[in-house]
């Protein structure tokens, strides 16, 4: 597909920017233009148009966003290969048309691969796509059953750009339950298990459950049982 590079060129471009621009911030003496502490930096997976890891079908994604922790703010900017699910933030769906219908179809493919993440994700509320008509991008917010789409932004004017990049650095100072995900909900390395922090109204205190099954129908559906005792926060 024609459009993967120079689609990938760009958001790479832009976290380039950002990083190095964070970079120069931190070294700087000034304490007003320190370096932000939640910066993350957004790259594309290198390989486009593939089935990523993960999935239950064939469907090949066109271009799926990750977050690169290991990139030094003085290297070329790099990578990631293959693309996952498990490791995916946002989902890129490209139409070299800009009609309603290439939109729309574009907009049906992002809710269906939408599906994988949140199965790789359990902690996901919802996640983050965009549709690439021509030169026209929409900004969407995927959620279990109805999704929200931007206008479009027409990349190939200035104003355009700069809508584009001022998401992008937004996205790379997020807090995590902006990006979509549940704060209440982790995942404990030590004991390879997932948990969930829910607040007791009667008690006025919070309480920490081990998630020990889950089912799918439409939505999430937990089954979850006390772990530790009750605590005041």
């Amino acid at each position: 597909h024609t459009m993967y590079p120079w689609v990938k060129a760009l958001f790479i471009f832009i976290a380039d920017a950002i990083d190095k621009e964070d970079h120069n911030s931190s070294n700087s003496s000034n304490s007003s233009t320190a370096a932000h502490p939640l910066l993350r930096k957004i790259v594309s997976f290198k390989n486009t148009d593939r089935t990523p890891e993960g999935a239950d079908d064939q469907d090949r994604i066109d271009i799926g966003l990750t977050v690169k922790d290991d990139i030094a703010p003085d290297s070329p900017y790099r990578e990631s290969t293959m693309p996952s699910y498990s490791k995916m933030l946002a989902l890129i769906e490209a139409k070299r048309s800009s009609n309603n219908q290439s939109q729309q179809d574009a907009y049906a493919q992002l809710f269906k691969y939408s599906r994988h993440i949140y199965v790789n994700q359990h902690d996901r509320r919802f996640v983050w796509g965009l549709t690439v008509c021509d030169s026209s991008f929409r900004i969407c917010l995927l959620g279990y059953k109805r999704m929200l789409s931007s206008a479009p932004i027409d990349v190939a004017t200035p104003d355009g750009r700069e809508t584009l990049v001022k998401w992008l650095a937004n996205m790379s100072l997020y807090e995590r339950d902006r990006l979509g995900y549940d704060p209440t909900l982790y995942f404990n390395s030590e004991k390879r298990r997932w948990e969930i922090k829910a607040y007791d109204d009667s008690t006025d205190a919070h309480k920490t459950f081990e998630i020990v099954s889950c089912m799918r129908i439409s939505d999430h559906v937990w089954s979850a049982h006390p772990l530790l005792p009750l605590q005041k926060d």
